[in-house]
């Protein structure tokens, strides 16, 4: 009986340390997962900065051709009316 309980205490020493080691990592663990969310909320919020830059800058980009656009049909309509002009002028 006495081999009995020494074996019993012996496995409930090796059950006492896995505990605490397994508690410890656990600790361990819940600090690495805090610092992974507080990356991936700073991430997060980088990417809705970009995104919103990016979706303005795009606006600009859209506004800047239709203006060049507009600019490049009013040459042409410049353009058109000298020309009509200067062949009026050599025809008379």
């Amino acid at each position: 009986m006495t081999e009995t309980l020494t074996k019993l205490r012996q496995d409930n020493a090796e059950l006492s340390s896995t505990l605490k080691t397994v508690v410890s990592s656990h600790s361990s663990l819940q600090v690495a997962v805090e610092s992974l969310q507080s990356d991936i909320a700073a991430r997060d919020s980088e990417l809705c900065h970009l995104r919103r830059d990016m979706s303005r800058v795009s606006a600009e980009r859209h506004d800047a051709v239709r203006a060049s656009e507009a600019a490049a049909a009013s040459v042409t309509s410049i353009v058109t009316q000298s020309t009509g002009r200067r062949r009026l002028f050599k025809l008379k």
